[in-house]
This record gives C-alpha cells, structure tokens and sequence, in this order.
C-alpha cells in the first residue's frame, strides 16, 4: 500500500519542478505524502506488534 500511495509523487515533483513552487503544485504532493506516512506508520505498527508477540510466545 505504501507503493500504491506513493505513486502519484513523480508526476506531482514533475510538475513541481516545471511549474515552481506554489500551493497549487505543493498541496496535492503534501497530502500525497500524508497519505503515504499514515502505511508507513501502520507498518511500523506492525511490526512492533509481531515483536511483542515474537517475545511474549503467547501459544
């Protein structure tokens, strides 16, 4: 999922570098990028969670 949030980036820097920087260019690559960090931090979550199971052996 975080590849499927991401994907939209390199159009949006595309036409942030064409264009320049306004909110016009750098709000939908800002809530590109906000989406993207909430999987990121769901795989974070993740993992904390396997390693607490990893450790506890609960069966």
């Amino acid at each position: 999922m975080i590849d499927v949030a991401f994907k939209p980036v390199g159009p949006q820097l595309g036409k942030l570098i064409a264009e320049g920087s306004s909110d016009e260019t750098e709000i939908p690559l800002l809530h590109t990028m906000d989406r993207t960090r909430i999987w990121v931090w769901v795989v974070y979550l993740l993992l904390v969670a396997t390693a607490f199971l990893g450790n506890i052996k609960p069966f």
